[in-house]
């Protein structure tokens, strides 16, 4: 069966997915978001955030963007991400999720690759990111980065 007998292609339609322009604007601020930590840039990363935005990571929890994005910056020499794959919410939020390649150089050196999800929600204008989701496993990093950075954003 075809997708317009599971009534799925219309559902696309009526979701907002085929409205291109929200939609690229809204994968722009991702990719100027990843632009932004690969420079190390906190400020321009920053821009990028509503002003009450959250994200919410494996090794922070739950913080503020700006104490997220201090801790990260803070934690790290370098970041750098590389895109692998992007993913449409087939609702009408236009949340991205994008998958990534990550490169973290420590502060104490140490280089650490590993593979994550970063799911952006955005404002209701879609002008801004409202709420960072970052998945990936803890396991391989827990062991290099120090409590006593960990327990800084909490």
């Amino acid at each position: 069966m075809g997708l317009r007998n599971h009534g799925i292609a219309d559902s696309f339609t009526r979701t907002g997915i085929n409205d291109d322009e929200n939609n690229m604007y809204s994968f722009e601020l991702c990719r100027k978001y990843q632009e932004a930590i690969n420079r190390g840039n906190l400020e321009q990363a920053l821009t990028l955030f509503a002003d009450e935005a959250t994200v919410n990571a494996p090794l922070t929890g739950q913080s503020s963007a700006r104490k997220f994005h201090e801790w990260l910056l803070g934690t790290t020499k370098e970041t750098i991400t590389r895109l692998k794959h992007v993913f449409q919410s087939l609702d009408s939020s236009g949340a991205l999720a994008m998958q990534l390649h990550y490169t973290w150089v420590l502060s104490n050196g140490k280089t650490l690759e590993f593979e994550g999800v970063m799911i952006f929600e955005f404002t209701a204008d879609r002008m801004s990111i409202c709420k960072l989701t970052i998945i990936y496993d803890t396991e391989p990093i827990r062991t290099h980065v120090s409590q006593s950075a960990l327990a800084a954003i909490r």
